[in-house]
């Protein structure tokens, strides 16, 4: 019995032995080796940085010091980093960051700060600075130039360029300028300040305009203006005529210690001249039998003087020609027109004898003089009412009046004129003389 389940174990034994090997022998694969490396970190350039690009910024700042922008080596490719300001340190000045080759790779080595064991630079200069450099620039509407100047770097004057800034309304720019105190030169910022107003001086002569004519238009000169505390020009333009007007050119006054502008305008023409003619032009007509020569005369049109040629007038006998003249009459002058008046009678003879009496003249009639047109005989309207709004600082009102233009009254309305320092304004009035009513313009006194 013993001997029986022995055999039976010794033969369970081995079927589990052939059944594992049959599982082994089934299961077993051939070993795949995975050949891909692991990435391997990049260990940096091997080509020489790209040249260090130039950066535009402030020459100075004070209590900062400029680091520069530098080459960094990021994916595989070069990348630019811009510099910046760094606060300056007691004792310490800043090292840029540098690329060196090592052992056929290229090495960053960052910037940082270090001790500062260079000789001590002298703070302040005891020399005058260089002459200026000259600039070109180009006026630049809305901008204002501020010039370069000498600046004092590390024992030594270093030129910094000029710039543009944009205006600022109400202020100028104060130019950096270098002053000596004691035995050392010391420089003064620039800076933004207050503008004055007004400018105390007289402005530069006009520039020159070169315009050419153009019918039905006036050329309205160019000026110079105060802008921001400094002289700006400002060209000319055209402007459309208009009638019975003309245009007075505006003009820079003096009043006390500033000078003012006074804006120019378009003006009623003047009814009568308040300077004489210019002399007569000089006429030569010679001799026509039957006829009398009427000089020619200067005549006020459109608020000038304008040359009229001399004519032939036909003789009418018994009388003579008396040519027009001007005269002065209160505070104008006015043309008195040509008229004939009767020859007186001839002359006595020394012995007496008026011998036979010439011809009788014709018994018609002379012909009449011809009206007086320098002004009305009529009394102007009665003023006309104006609204001119609210009191105007700095102004007053000049109350509008009637004037006398081609025959009829025509009402000028009133405006506004800048106060004058001591002067007063006075209104336009009429004022009857004789038979004529005579216009006086207003004006400042």
């Amino acid at each position: 019995m013993r001997y029986q389940l022995s055999r039976w174990l010794l033969a369970a034994g081995l079927a589990s032995t052939a059944l594992l090997g049959t599982v082994d022998t089934a299961t077993a694969q051939p070993v795949v080796r995975d050949h891909r490396r692991a990435p391997q970190q990049d260990s940096g350039p091997r080509e020489a940085p790209p040249a260090i690009r130039a950066e535009q910024h402030e020459a100075t700042r004070p209590g900062f010091v400029w680091v520069s922008g530098y080459w960094d080596w990021r994916g595989g490719r070069w990348e630019w980093v811009a510099g910046r300001w760094e606060r300056e340190r007691v004792k310490k000045r800043w090292r840029d960051a540098r690329w060196e080759a090592r052992g056929g790779v290229w090495v960053r080595i960052d910037g940082d700060w270090i001790d500062d064991d260079r000789p001590v630079v002298v703070a302040r200069p005891t020399t005058a600075p260089p002459p200026m450099r000259e600039e070109r620039i180009v006026p630049k509407r809305g901008f204002v130039w501020v010039k370069g100047h000498w600046d004092w770097q590390n024992g030594q004057y270093v030129w910094v360029a000029g710039r543009y800034e944009s205006v600022r309304n109400g202020k100028r720019w104060r130019d950096v300028r270098w002053e000596q105190r004691g035995n050392e030169w010391v420089r003064v910022d620039g800076d933004w300040e207050e503008a004055p107003l007004y400018p105390t001086a007289e402005p530069p002569p006009p520039r020159e305009e070169r315009v050419a004519a153009r019918p039905g238009f006036i050329w309205v000169r160019g000026r110079w203006e105060w802008r921001n505390g400094s002289w700006d020009w400002t060209d000319g333009r055209w402007e459309r005529v208009r009638a019975k007007q003309q245009w007075v050119e505006g003009r820079w006054d003096r009043r006390g210690d500033r000078w003012e502008w006074i804006e120019g305008s378009w003006q009623n023409y003047p009814e009568f001249p308040s300077q004489p003619p210019p002399p007569p032009q000089p006429e030569n007509p010679g001799v026509r039998p039957g006829f009398v020569w009427m000089p020619g005369s200067y005549r006020w049109v459109e608020g000038r003087y304008v040359w009229a040629p001399g004519r032939w007038e036909r003789a009418r006998p018994g009388y003579r020609l008396v040519p027009g003249q001007w005269g002065l009459r209160g505070d104008r002058y006015v043309w008195n027109s040509e008229s004939w008046v009767p020859e007186g009678p001839p002359a006595l003879p020394p012995n007496g004898n008026p011998g036979p009496m010439p011809p009788r003249p014709p018994t018609t009639a002379p012909p009449a003089p011809p009206p007086y047109t320098g002004g009305p005989t009529q009394a102007p309207p009665a003023p006309r009412a104006e609204n001119y709004g609210q009191p105007r600082a700095g102004f007053v009102w000049a109350r509008g009046s009637w004037q006398w233009q081609n025959g009829k009254y025509e009402w000028a309305p009133g405006h506004w004129e800048r106060e004058r320092a001591n002067a007063r304004w006075y209104d336009a009035s009429w004022e009857l003389r004789g038979n004529v009513w005579v216009y006086t313009p207003g004006g400042w006194r």
